[in-house]
C-alpha cells in the first residue's frame, strides 16, 4: 500500500509505482467513515492534483473533487484510495469548477481555505 508522506500541500500526493493520479481511475474511494464512490477522472498537473469522484445519487448529481493531499494511501491489491477525511466534510466542500481559468483559481482558493479552517486540518492525520 502506498502511503502519504508528511506534507502540507493540499494539491499533491506522491504515488509510488504509479504513472500519476490518472492510474487511479476506476479505483474505489473510501473516506474515514465509509465508501465515497469511484474515481471517474483526475487532474494531475504540476500545480494541482485531484480526483473527481462519481458518488452515484449520494451527492445528488454533483461530482465531488477530492484534492490529492487528502489521500491517506492507495491499496493496489484492492484498487482502493483511502482518504484522511469524512464524507460529510467532502459533501460541504466548495463545488469543483474548471469552466475557466478564473473559476478554477477561485475553486482552489476556496477549497484551500475550507480544508485549513478546522483545527488539526482534515488533510493531516491525527
Amino acid at each position: 500500500m502506498a502511503t502519504a508522506p508528511d506534507r502540507t500541500d493540499l494539491w499533491h500526493f506522491e504515488l509510488e509505482g504509479h504513472a500519476g493520479l490518472g492510474s487511479l481511475t476506476g479505483y474505489t474511494v473510501r473516506a474515514v467513515d465509509g465508501r465515497l464512490g469511484r474515481v471517474l477522472r483526475t487532474v494531475d498537473d504540476v500545480s494541482t492534483g485531484l480526483l473527481v469522484v462519481n458518488t452515484g445519487p449520494w451527492f445528488f448529481g454533483r461530482l465531488p473533487a477530492v484534492p490529492a493531499g487528502l489521500i491517506a494511501g492507495v491499496d493496489d491489491a484492492c484498487n482502493t484510495v483511502q482518504l484522511h477525511c469524512g464524507k460529510q466534510r467532502l459533501r460541504r466542500a466548495p463545488e469543483y469548477s474548471a469552466d475557466s481559468a478564473e473559476a478554477f483559481a477561485g475553486y482552489r482558493e476556496k477549497t484551500g481555505r475550507y480544508f485549513d479552517d478546522a483545527p488539526g486540518s482534515d488533510r493531516h492525520p491525527g
